[in-house]
């Protein structure tokens, strides 16, 4: 699987009954670089942590920023949370980094994922890059149908192959 810059590997297996935090931060001015090494060493950690599915960060224009943690199982997601090395982290956090965070966990009711097979011999470059869209197909068909020259493929998890 190719790693993405943010450490998680593309195409990572999402699943019903997964267990996924929402953590939503704004940061102090002037901490990036201690930042940088606190979360470089947690990234490490909960990767080498049982369970573990994907991580990601967002940024919204407005400096808040969005991270995605996904675990298999309530299990893994606890042994992570109560990891000692993760705990210290978070009082560092709350010490040293943050101006405000919130956390919200739950678990996976429905997973579905779809992705363009790109028919082009080159890597595709990343979101925004590849914006506009491929054209539509012939005679102005809307992009996606049948008569699209860009091959498309649908994943479903195996769970809800039967509904």
């Amino acid at each position: 699987m190719p790693e993405l810059t943010d450490g998680s590997s593309a195409h990572r297996p999402f699943a019903e009954g997964q267990v996924v935090t929402v953590f939503r931060s704004r940061r102090r001015h002037g901490t990036e670089a201690d930042y940088r090494a606190v979360s470089g060493e947690m990234l490490a950690a909960a990767e080498s942590t049982p369970g573990f599915v994907d991580f990601k960060t967002f940024t919204g224009e407005d400096g808040e920023r969005v991270s995605l943690v996904t675990f298999a199982t309530a299990e893994a997601h606890r042994s992570w949370r109560d990891d000692p090395r993760h705990r210290r982290a978070q009082r560092r956090g709350r010490d040293d980094f943050y101006l405000e965070y919130s956390v919200q966990v739950g678990t996976c009711s429905h997973v579905s994922q779809w992705e363009r097979v790109d028919p082009s011999p080159t890597p595709r470059a990343p979101w925004p890059a590849r914006w506009p869209p491929p054209p539509a197909g012939p005679a102005g068909s809307p992009i996606g149908a049948d008569s699209s020259p860009w091959p498309q493929t649908r994943t479903r998890h195996p769970s809800s192959a039967a509904r």
